[in-house]
């Protein structure tokens, strides 16, 4: 199945030869970041957290308390757990019918904040294994995913050729505007830079022309920027 019109996120990264660890970090966050009306607000602080990680350079120190915030943001699973397990553990009958079904609303509530959270800590952690990447694609729907994968890998069959010429001070600072502020409203105002730049590439044109998705880590964002 062509990588354009694949359905499968998974069957996508079986096709794809190579991920950047950047790029999989990149994926993780745009995943978590597709969950972000289910979150509590440490949870979103958490993965503002781990993806201001990703792109600077405080070292160890800063890729610790990524991880930390994160860990903060589970209290709420912890305590649903725990409720849920008490309730489940009292004699039959000791529980209202209604109460549990309370309960367990709220656990599955939580347990959706964690499974999140373990893929947001996987952002700035320091190992992580391939199956981490697939618990974040499991996240979200499959359409969903498979346009972030395109959106972030591009189409790794149809290489694009990006010439320096293309990097004028322009195309960079509204580059740099989108990736620092994710205002991908001004993607199409990228595009009309880089034609006037030289840029006749339809697959970079009509991309930035296009309805998206767009996040952080967009291929032409970063083809412009010069990211790896």
């Amino acid at each position: 199945m062509r990588w354009a019109a694949s359905a499968d996120p998974e069957i996508m990264l079986r096709m794809r030869p190579t991920v950047t660890d950047r790029q999989r970090r990149l994926i993780l966050a745009a995943c978590c970041r597709a969950c972000w009306d289910d979150l509590n607000e440490p949870s979103r602080n958490a993965i503002v957290a781990a993806e201001c990680w990703l792109d600077s350079t405080g070292g160890e120190p800063a890729r610790a308390a990524a991880e930390d915030r994160v860990d903060s943001g589970l209290s709420e699973y912890w305590r649903a757990n725990d409720a849920l397990t008490a309730a489940m553990a009292g004699t039959p009958g000791e529980v209202a019918a209604t109460e549990l079904a309370a309960l367990r609303e709220r656990y599955w509530r939580a347990d959706r904040i964690r499974r999140v959270a373990d893929v947001a800590r996987s952002v700035a952690a320091i190992g992580y294994g391939p199956e981490t990447l697939l618990d974040a694609l499991r996240l979200v729907p499959a359409i969903t995913g498979t346009a972030l994968l395109r959106e972030i890998l591009g189409n790794p069959f149809r290489p694009v050729a990006f010439y320096a010429a293309w990097r004028t001070d322009t195309a960079v600072s509204l580059a740099r505007h989108i990736y620092e502020s994710r205002d991908f409203s001004a993607m199409p105002i990228l595009a009309d830079a880089l034609q006037d730049a030289g840029c006749d590439s339809a697959a970079v044109l009509d991309h930035c022309r296009g309805p998206g998705p767009h996040v952080r880590g967009c291929w032409v964002v970063d083809l412009v920027l010069g990211k790896e």
